[in-house]
């Protein structure tokens, strides 16, 4: 075994009902010491299998253990409350899956709704994963339409990740704007790089666990039959770690126009090999990216960008919250133009 630490969690359950549903859990995530964020669940309404419908999720960026001798405590500091998600589940299946529900998000204040999302899942399969989701997204006020999504997953691989999907893209009149063919490999040659430094040709299969496919094609077209194809992309992953985490990646962009199909551009992202933590998040980016004046590769690039970008902090989910980017005029020259610090919060 491995015995790869990916994080750590703190769990404290509280308030046991009949069934055994825990209606006060606080949670902390930790990575290398260091708090990621902490969350208060608080669940009720059971319906007459148990399965509890109503579930507010808080998030804090900051808590402490209590100092007792069995830390009994997660106290979240109030002051760092980040956003609040309110989710209603009006139907389960038998096995407890959620069939339909509403999320509800909302800023630090606890009132100030970001999003609303309305989901409906189709029948599961025996490893309760769904063959189909619609996801319709609503603005603040929770009633202006905003987007529509539904989501056709054609095929999984043994631990879960997504080997083929549709993605359907629909406006208010539920016209179809767009469908994506989303298409991952996570077998073929890759090169690892291990622990010391040196590297060997593995299978990409190692990275299946981590959720990192070897190839991903996606295919951008305009009608539900897939004969206007408008894009693509090709994401090759290069070099993986030791751990499975992407090290070297190269996407390409490529346009359809009069249906001749031209390379716009590629991009080459490096995640610092010794910036990457266990989860599989890189300090440390290098991303250069480079224009095709003719649409054939094999023609000549012009290199248009190059970056330097600092990740100061990750959420739970792997969202970056803290970065500074230095955009360079090129790798080669390292003229700096600007740096650009940027905070994100409230993700939708």
């Amino acid at each position: 075994g491995t015995m790869l630490l990916l994080d750590t969690q703190e769990i404290r359950s509280l308030n046991f009902d009949s069934r055994g549903n825990a209606r006060l859990q606080y949670i902390a995530t930790y990575v290398d010491g260091s708090l990621i964020d902490a969350k208060k669940i608080v669940s009720s309404n059971p319906d007459e299998y148990g399965y509890l419908r109503d579930v507010d999720i808080y998030v804090y960026d900051q808590a402490a253990l209590s100092q007792d001798q069995d830390f009994s405590q997660i106290i979240p500091v109030e002051a760092t409350l980040r956003e609040v998600q309110v989710i209603r589940t009006t139907d389960f299946d038998y096995r407890g899956n959620v069939v339909t529900q509403t999320v509800e998000r909302f800023e630090s204040d606890g009132l100030t709704r970001i999003d609303l999302q309305s989901i409906t899942n189709l029948a599961y399969d025996f490893h309760d994963r769904t063959t189909q989701s619609t996801i319709i997204t609503y603005e603040a006020d929770g009633v202006t339409f905003a987007s529509k999504q539904i989501i056709h997953y054609d095929s999984y691989d043994q631990w879960g990740n997504v080997l083929v999907q549709r993605v359907d893209l629909f406006d208010i009149a539920d016209n179809l704007l767009e469908r994506k063919l989303i298409t991952n490999v996570y077998s073929g040659d890759v090169i690892m790089v291990q622990q010391s430094g040196a590297e060997s040709t593995v299978d990409g299969a190692i990275a299946a666990r981590r959720g990192n496919a070897i190839t991903t094609t996606v295919k951008r077209y305009l009608d539900e039959g897939m004969a206007l194809l408008v894009e693509r992309q090709e994401m090759v992953t290069d070099r993986i770690d030791w751990r499975g985490n992407i090290v070297d990646q190269t996407i390409r962009t490529y346009v359809t126009i009069g249906g001749v199909e031209s390379l716009a551009t590629k991009t080459e992202i490096n995640n610092v090999l010794s910036t990457i933590d266990n989860r599989g998040d890189a300090e440390t980016q290098e991303i250069t990216t480079w224009t095709s004046p003719t649409g054939i590769e094999s023609e000549g690039l012009l290199e248009v960008s190059y970056q330097v970008i600092t990740n100061r902090e990750f959420d739970s989910q792997h969202r970056v919250e803290n970065q500074k980017v230095l955009n360079y005029l090129s790798e080669g020259t390292m003229l700096l133009l600007d740096t650009q610090e940027i905070r994100s919060l409230n993700f939708d």
